[in-house]
């Protein structure tokens, strides 16, 4: 396995299983690759937490990152505006500007 991605997603624990599909479609689709997958969330239960990260050990290839989102409330504004999104949709997107940015 020599290549490597870094993938980002965000979503809030009433959708956390969805993630699953993604997972197991990023780990058939990437098999000859490591993936490090970061989840950005504000209240994902340490359940779903567990089963997400115990899911990726089973896939192998997907190295499982949390990343619970401080002052997730600033995020609110732009659900204001998005057309009905959730505060959670933007997680990643503002996060993927910053780091191109810095």
């Amino acid at each position: 396995m020599d290549k490597h991605y870094n993938i980002m997603s965000s979503c809030n624990n009433s959708l956390a299983l969805y993630i699953t599909v993604q997972l197991y479609s990023i780990s058939d689709s990437l098999k000859d690759s490591i993936v490090d997958f970061y989840l950005f969330h504000k209240d994902i239960s340490p359940q779903n937490l567990d089963l997400l990260d115990s899911l990726c050990k089973y896939l192998h290839n997907i190295n499982f990152h949390s990343v619970k989102v401080p002052e997730p409330e600033k995020y609110d504004i732009l659900a204001k505006h998005g057309g009905g999104w959730v505060g959670e949709a933007y997680f990643h997107f503002v996060h993927i500007c910053f780091f191109q940015i810095a």
